[in-house]
């Protein structure tokens, strides 16, 4: 997942590197559903291209070539080699928008039900859409800051996060490329999915299912929210909506 760039693996010399080859996707690019359990699943939709971060980096271009040679065809997803396997983390794509997302739909949730399960992505207000810009624009500050630090290139990460949304991972799907709201409610491949939700205890109806041990918040926090986080204070970054999203999802899976 976007996680991979949190392992840092300090090379034995040249044995290691002609040896061992690293590699982590910023995100699965299929987006499935269980068709039967732990057998089948249904492909709803599908990214256009796919970050792969390698370590060593030089093997970049033959790592993505083997993934499209085995997945057949990439899967229908064309795989494009990170500059630096930090690109992968720091790319703010996936990682932010859906804690961001859930943060700003129900940091003020009262614990009353819904009615009916709310679309995830095609439900996007104003609101939701801007505290998704702020993070994804702190993603690109950290990037800027540890790409002229470290001397390494991560023009991945620095790419605003309508421009990697729109450009690079659903040029084809995504209808309206005018703002990040706009984005989100015209991506074709996203129109169906629907916010994590269960059945309320008592009454009927929905409430939000935030805490669950494979939820999305769960990984969210404990990987890709964390190694932001991380990463901007080696960079002597601030991140104040990144912090109080962080914050947040730590509280809903009960976790620090």
């Amino acid at each position: 997942g976007e996680h991979a760039g949190r392992f840092t693996v300090a090379p034995a010399g040249d044995v290691f590197t002609e040896k061992v080859v690293l590699f982590g996707v910023a995100a699965s690019p299929w987006l499935a559903r269980v068709a039967k359990f732990a057998c089948e699943v249904r492909v709803v939709g599908r990214q256009s291209a796919a970050l792969v971060g390698v370590v060593p980096a030089a093997r970049g271009a033959e790592v993505a070539a083997w993934l499209g040679a085995k997945l057949g065809d990439g899967g229908g997803v064309r795989w494009e080699a990170a500059g630096h396997a930090l690109a992968v983390t720091l790319a703010p794509v996936h990682q932010v928008i859906v804690p961001g997302l859930l943060y700003a739909r129900f940091k003020d949730w009262g614990g009353e039900a819904f009615d009916e399960i709310p679309l995830l992505y095609s439900g996007t207000t104003h609101e939701e859409a801007a505290v998704v810009e702020k993070l994804g624009e702190e993603c690109n500050a950290v990037a800027a800051r540890l790409e002229a630090a470290l001397g390494v290139p991560l023009p991945e990460a620095r790419a605003p996060l309508l421009e990697a949304l729109c450009r690079r991972c659903f040029p084809e799907a995504v209808e309206d490329d005018a703002t990040l709201r706009a984005a989100l409610l015209s991506n074709r491949a996203w129109a169906h999915t629907r916010t994590p939700m269960r059945c309320a205890p008592e009454g009927g109806g929905f409430v939000p299912d935030l805490a669950g041990p494979g939820g999305a918040l769960a990984e969210a926090a404990a990987g890709g929210l964390a190694a932001l986080k991380g990463l901007a204070e080696l960079a002597g970054a601030e991140t104040p909506t990144l912090d109080q999203v962080l914050e947040w999802c730590q509280a809903q899976v009960g976790k620090e």
